[in-house]
């Protein structure tokens, strides 16, 4: 008889977990759409205001969010150019050097999308156009 009870306590309380589970299931869903939905409204209003109080200056701001991709890329491009020019001010290519460098390429894997192949050859371009500097790939950099 214990049994009994115990499999049907087992049973029953497991039954009320599971529709507990359920219908906070459907009210999770349903207060993340509520607050999701207030939220876009809410994003359109204020577009909204902002076009009408300045729309040149709303223009100017979507315009720069929509390049914020590229503009990340060609500052990427820009810092590489940078560890070069340092590089050659100073006549030599340290350790820090290759750290940036090697920074800069993942950045560019992961924040651009770029292949490795096309991040070795920008890298070999920007490396060996330092006199006597062979770029080897990853932290490998030598000189001829």
């Amino acid at each position: 008889m214990g049994q009994l009870v115990f499999g049907a306590v087992a049973q029953v309380f497991s039954a009320m977990i599971s529709l507990n589970t359920s219908v906070g299931n459907v009210v999770t869903s349903s207060i993340a759409f509520v607050f999701n939905s207030i939220n876009e409204a809410l994003r359109l209003v204020a577009k909204g205001l902002m076009n009408y109080i300045d729309s040149d200056q709303f223009r100017y701001l979507e315009a720069t969010q929509s390049q914020s991709p590229e503009l990340s890329e060609l500052n990427l491009l820009m810092q590489a150019t940078s560890i070069k020019e340092n590089a050659l001010a100073h006549r030599t290519w340290t350790a820090m050097h290759s750290m940036a460098i090697n920074r800069i390429g993942q950045q560019l894997h992961v924040n651009c999308g770029w292949e490795p192949a096309r991040i070795h050859a920008y890298m070999r371009q920007v490396i060996e156009s330092i006199p006597g500097l062979v770029y080897n790939g990853g932290d490998e950099y030598e000189r001829q």
